[in-house]
């Protein structure tokens, strides 16, 4: 996305440009694709509505100086009043046509006026401010309702008397079908309404749409659905002709606004708390856009479809007006679970990608296209699983003792499907907590509840047994070379065990339980976390080890190679730690605490997610920020690809979200452009400490000296 400017903004005509008034002294044009400023017009008065004409070059604009309808022509510049209002104008519309202009005042009027300067007249009815306008998409009705919200007006826009709907219930909101045959309205009890514009009787109700007030209703251009959204924080979507209902959860406070994309394949919403997500109208992707500070009061499609322009209230201090490229959103959510999703992982080619849920199935995507194959047949909630090396095979565990061994080889190129049947491998007693394949696959390794840890061979399921844990093992790591496997759970030992004689030696130092294990890259050292707040490395030549970091409870990270250790707290701050020296450098906070982090598979990138329901992507070696990723999850998994050109993550949610790594971009010199810098780069606006001066003056020194390492840098 891109902030373009405080203030109210529309899409031109051809959807190639947009116009904008930044302050109360000018309007700019502006190209759509790159954002540069094509022209600038002087105005005064502060601008609260603009609306592009269709079908020219001309765009209606009001401002609070004024209780008149200018029209600016965008190639000549030059402009036009219509006749004026009494009073202030409350709301603007413009017939999809481009010939009509209604507004509506806070006295109740209604003046039609046509776009070509012919004679326009008053539409006399109403006694309360106007709240709502909306025109057919013939352009033939125009709808009209004010504050009372019990009676809407629909006149024939070519001349006739209006036909008043009454309806006992309170109207929040109303919209017109695209041939004017139907109106639907919105009311306080979450219901909507169908209403027959040539009886003025209502004609059908849909089943409570929304549980709460159906504070927003809009028909789709196509005309064969309605959306609907309300206090409720739902979308409702109905198809018209079958009455069919889908409800679109995901969103945190009240929904403030919708609109249809032009094709009527997407649908945008907006809610009270700023957050704008854009959802498939007759399919199950998602994507979260981003947040703005306050309420949304304005979402736009392009007439071309592929942008879509959000703003705040502008009654606000700032307008906040974004810009998002919809044809090239980089955030997909896949879905496939029928409950909550915990953890997940890509297979080593990356083509692949699983993850485990509580609906007792393990589900398998192809990421290229988005298709997915649940495996079933656990009979419990699906607690940790892993790809063999070569991306054949799936092992799965569950929570009555069983391991399953799915081969995935016969799906062959595509998913879809592909219902492998499980080998299942049983022998544990309890829960098994974690696989783990040898680096060569002929070895699959299974910790569980019973204090046992299995060494299974692949290719005949027959299992060793390795005893000497006194409490439930939950973890396993092959080392690189797999000859060796560490394993470790609820006791404060780690046992380290030659997997060809299956003899253990345990590893003492830890006074709790084991968190995390890990091996070096050359296989001799072992990383270990523990629930004692520290992390310690064992030189595994001589079992002895020694304390790097002590943090409490915090997530913690170790990068390829063991350069260097990140960590994070629950005042969200995000550190590197060099095990070498213990020294330490903060590379930026989160708003909340730390709850995930990972690094890239090459090290040169830090991902971490924190309780505010972000994750921000690092720079390791230049300690910038790249990137600012908004997503719905409470408890984040996160999970590069193979090639590090992907970020998956997973939560307490049916979805699970892939957003490309974005290429890394240099910060401007200017100050000024920063806060445009960081919009383009995220999908959540910068919080305040973002845009102010001595927060941007620091971020820029730091990254001017890219050249040179400098004292407590990673080196690549």
């Amino acid at each position: 996305a891109r902030h373009v400017q405080d203030g109210v903004t529309t899409f031109t005509a051809d959807g190639l440009g947009w116009v904008g008034a930044p302050d109360g002294e000018y309007l700019e044009l502006h190209d759509a694709a790159s954002g540069m400023l094509l022209r600038r017009w002087p105005h005064r008065g502060r601008v609260e509505r603009l609306v592009a004409v269709p079908g020219g070059h001309t765009v209606a604009v009001v401002d609070d100086s004024d209780t008149a309808v200018m029209l600016l022509d965008l190639e000549t510049g030059q402009s036009r009043r219509l006749p004026s209002h009494p009073n202030p104008i409350s709301v603007l519309a413009v017939s999809p046509g481009g010939r009509w202009i209604a507004s509506g005042s806070t006295d109740g009027r209604v003046r039609l006026a046509p776009t070509d300067g012919g004679d326009g007249r008053e539409l006399r009815g109403h006694e309360h401010e106007i709240l709502v306008l909306a025109f057919s998409a013939d352009s033939r009705w125009l709808l009209s309702m004010d504050l009372e919200r019990t009676v809407a007006r629909l006149w024939p826009v070519d001349g006739g008397d209006a036909r008043s709907l009454v309806t006992p219930r309170d109207v929040v909101d109303g919209d017109v079908s695209r041939d004017g045959a139907l109106v639907a309205f919105g009311h306080n009890d979450g219901t909507v309404s169908l209403w027959s514009s040539a009886t003025g009787t209502q004609v059908k109700t849909l089943v409570r749409a929304n549980v709460m007030a159906a504070t927003k209703v809009v028909f789709s251009p196509d005309g064969r659905w309605i959306a609907s959204g309300g206090d409720d924080r739902r979308v409702t979507v109905t198809r018209l002709d079958t009455g069919a209902q889908r409800r679109l959860s995901g969103h945190r406070s009240a929904i403030a606004n919708l609109a249809f994309s032009p094709d009527s394949a997407l649908i945008a919403s907006g809610t009270n708390s700023g957050e704008v997500r854009l959802w498939q109208v007759d399919g199950d992707e998602e994507r979260m856009l981003g947040r703005h500070p306050g309420r949304i009061s304005y979402l736009a499609f392009s007439p071309d479809g592929r942008r879509l322009a959000t703003g705040m209230d502008t009654k606000s201090e700032r307008g906040d007006t974004r810009i998002w490229d919809v044809a090239t959103l980089h955030q997909r959510g896949l879905r496939c679970q029928r409950t909550t999703s915990f953890e997940v992982a890509f297979s080593p080619d990356g083509r692949r990608m699983a993850a485990s849920s509580d609906d007792k199935s393990v589900s398998l995507w192809d990421v290229g296209t988005g298709e997915c194959q649940p495996l079933d047949g656990h009979e419990g909630p699906v607690l940790s699983f892993a790809f063999a090396p070569d991306g054949q095979r799936l092992a799965s565990t569950s929570v009555n003792g069983t391991v399953r061994l799915w081969d995935l080889g016969p799906c062959g190129a595509s998913i879809t499907g592909c219902r492998p049947a499980p080998r299942m491998l049983g022998g544990h007693l309890g829960r098994v907590g974690m696989v783990a394949f040898s680096p060569d696959g002929r070895w699959l390794a299974s910790a569980g509840e019973d204090k046992t840890v299995r060494l299974w061979d692949t290719t005949s399921g027959q299992s060793r047994v390795l005893e000497g844990h006194a409490r439930a093992a939950y973890i396993v790591a092959f080392s690189p070379d797999g000859r060796q496997l560490a394993s470790a759970g609820d006791e404060h030992e780690i046992r380290l065990w030659n997997v060809s004689s299956g003899v253990g030696v345990p590893l003492r130092g830890h006074v709790d339980s084991i968190a995390s294990v890990r091996f070096s890259s050359d296989g001799r050292s072992l990383w270990t976390t523990s629930a004692d707040y520290t992390m310690r490395e064992w030189q595994l030549a001589t079992g002895t080890s020694r304390i790097i970091g002590r943090r409490s409870g915090q997530p913690r990270a170790l990068a390829p190679r063991g350069r260097w250790i990140a960590t994070g707290d629950v005042a969200g701050r995000v550190a590197l730690v060099d095990p070498a020296t213990l020294a330490e450098r903060t590379l930026g906070h989160q708003t909340a605490a730390v709850l995930d982090l990972v690094f890239s598979p090459d090290g040169r990138r830090l991902a971490s997610a924190g309780a505010d329901h972000m994750v921000r992507l690092w720079d390791v070696e230049h300690g910038t920020l790249e990137a600012v990723l908004q997503n719905e999850f409470d408890r984040p998994s996160i999970v590069f690809s193979p090639d590090g050109r992907s970020i998956a993550v997973a939560g307490n949610s049916p979805v699970v979200r892939i957003w490309p790594a974005p290429p890394s971009a240099a910060v401007p010199e200017d100050l000024r452009d920063l806060a445009t810098w960081m919009a383009r780069l995220s999908t959540a606006s910068p919080d305040a400490r973002a845009r102010a001066p001595s927060t941007m003056a620091s971020s820029c020194r730091r990254v001017r000296h890219r050249g040179r390492h400098r004292p407590g840098a990673p080196q690549r």
